[in-house]
């Protein structure tokens, strides 16, 4: 092979990688919203879970890195975590960003349902880098599908 081969070579492999790399780091970033949007998921399911479970309150509290869920406990109305903390940093950062006003600790009763019941649709909005997506409740703390329309 002669020199201007391998700098054609050379060229040719530095504009695939050049191609190609932009397009996995934004897969990267599309894996981890959805773990993120999955994570809040299971958060919201937790608490709810944890009440029924319970027979008591559970309260989820969020930040906009993390979730934990606590329970009072029958004998002494006492806060005992029972999922949690989790961080939404794995596997990649993310945050998450109420909206329009909606509470960072929620509290479902032991039927499962918000404790008060909330004015409207809570929103929830989960960034990964420049990607977002947006979690929704129902006024009694149930899930909604995506686009937040039941």
């Amino acid at each position: 092979m002669t020199l201007p081969e391998v700098l054609v070579v050379i060229t040719i492999l530095g504009i695939i990688v050049g191609i190609t790399i932009p397009r996995f780091s934004g897969s990267r970033d599309s894996s981890g919203r959805l773990a993120a949007r999955q994570q809040l998921q299971a958060a919201f399911s937790a608490a709810r879970a944890a009440a029924v479970q319970k027979g008591t309150s559970a309260t989820l509290t969020l930040t906009d890195s993390s979730a934990a869920v606590s329970a009072l406990s029958a004998p002494s109305d006492s806060a005992v975590a029972v999922w949690g903390p989790m961080t939404f940093r794995d596997p990649v950062p993310s945050t998450v960003t109420p909206l329009d006003a909606a509470p960072l600790e929620l509290t479902y009763d032991a039927r499962g349902l918000l404790t008060p019941v909330a004015s409207g649709t809570l929103k929830y909005e989960i960034t990964v880098g420049s990607l977002k997506d947006t979690l929704c409740l129902t006024a009694l703390g149930m899930l909604m599908p995506r686009g937040c329309v039941l």
